[in-house]
C-alpha cells in the first residue's frame, strides 16, 4: 500500500533528508505461470528518482536494488534491477494509476513489462498493491559529503544478445564543497565528458550529496547527480535543441554504483 505526502508535507520533507514523494508495495508475479512470484517495494523522492527492491520470493537470494525515475505525476516508471557490482540483471517498466477509489488511495499497476538485458525475453508484471508494515527508511540511505568522492560504474546489456556495455564515473574533491568528474560512458555509443577546469562542480548546499551541471559541452548538455551510499543517479539535462553533442545518441545517464577501493 502506498503514502503519498501531500504538496505541503512534501515541501517540509523536502528540506531535510526524507523527500518523500510516494512509497509502494505490490506483490504478485512476474508472467501468468506462477513460476516467478515477486514483491516490489520501491519509493519516490521528491526529485522523482526511485529507489526500492525486487524480491524474487522462491529463490535463496537476497532483494535485489532497483533505481529509477518516474515522471512528475509519478505514473510513468522506468526501473532497473542492480546487483552489487553495478550489473543491470533486469529492466522494468510500467504505468501507475493513482485514482482516488472513494476516497483510498489503492495504486494499480498496469502495462508492466520486465525485460532480460541479456537475452531480450520480457514477461508481463500482474502485481497488486499490499500492505507492507516494512520500514522505507533504507530507500532514503543519501551519502554524507564525505562519501561522495570514488569510482563508480555499471554494467549493461543493450540488446539482445548485445555486447554488455556501461558507464563509469569518477568524482574527485577539490574542497569548498566542489568537486571534479570524468564520465565515460558506451551504453548507446561512447560520451566521455569532464568538468570543466574553469567551473567546479558546487555540491548543493546544506545537504552536500548532489549537484546541477548544466551546459557542460557546446551543445548545451547537463547533467545533475544524487549521491546515495552505494550509487550515484545521473541524469541528463537535454537542451532545447534535443542534441547531446556526443553522436550517435550518446549520453551519460544511468545509476552508477560505488567501487570497493
Amino acid at each position: 500500500m502506498r503514502r503519498v505526502l501531500s504538496f505541503a508535507a512534501a515541501l517540509i520533507a523536502l528540506s531535510g533528508a526524507a523527500d518523500v514523494l510516494g512509497e509502494f508495495h505490490f506483490v504478485g508475479q512476474l508472467g501468468y505461470d506462477g513460476r516467478v512470484p515477486v514483491e516490489l517495494t520501491f519509493a519516490v523522492n521528491g526529485e522523482n528518482v526511485v529507489v526500492g527492491e525486487i524480491t524474487y520470493t522462491r529463490a535463496a537470494n537476497r532483494p535485489i536494488t532497483l533505481v529509477g525515475f518516474t515522471d512528475e505525476q509519478m505514473n510513468h516508471f522506468r526501473l532497473c534491477e542492480y546487483l552489487p557490482d553495478g550489473t543491470i540483471s533486469g529492466r522494468l517498466e510500467f504505468n501507475l494509476d493513482l485514482s482516488d477509489n472513494g476516497g483510498e488511495d489503492y495504486p494499480s499497476l498496469k502495462d508492466g513489462v520486465w525485460t532480460n538485458p541479456r537475452t531480450g525475453r520480457q514477461l508481463d508484471i500482474n502485481v497488486e498493491d499490499d500492505v507492507y508494515l516494512g520500514d522505507f527508511s533504507r530507500f532514503y540511505d543519501y551519502a554524507t559529503e564525505d562519501q561522495v568522492p570514488g569510482v563508480y560504474s555499471y554494467n549493461a546489456f543493450p540488446g539482445a544478445k548485445g555486447k554488455k556495455k556501461g558507464g563509469n564515473a569518477v568524482f574527485e574533491s577539490r574542497g569548498d564543497h566542489t568537486l571534479r568528474f570524468t564520465i565515460t560512458n558506451n551504453e548507446r555509443t561512447l560520451a566521455v565528458a569532464n568538468s570543466l577546469i574553469t567551473r567546479p562542480v558546487k555540491l548543493t548546499p546544506n545537504t552536500y550529496n548532489s549537484f546541477y551541471y548544466p551546459d557542460m559541452n557546446v551543445a548545451g548538455y547537463g547533467l545533475e547527480a544524487y549521491f546515495y551510499k552505494k550509487f550515484v543517479v545521473i541524469r541528463s539535462l537535454i537542451p532545447p535543441s534535443g542534441k547531446c553533442g556526443f553522436g550517435g545518441n550518446g549520453h551519460l545517464e544511468g545509476v552508477y554504483f560505488k567501487q570497493k577501493k
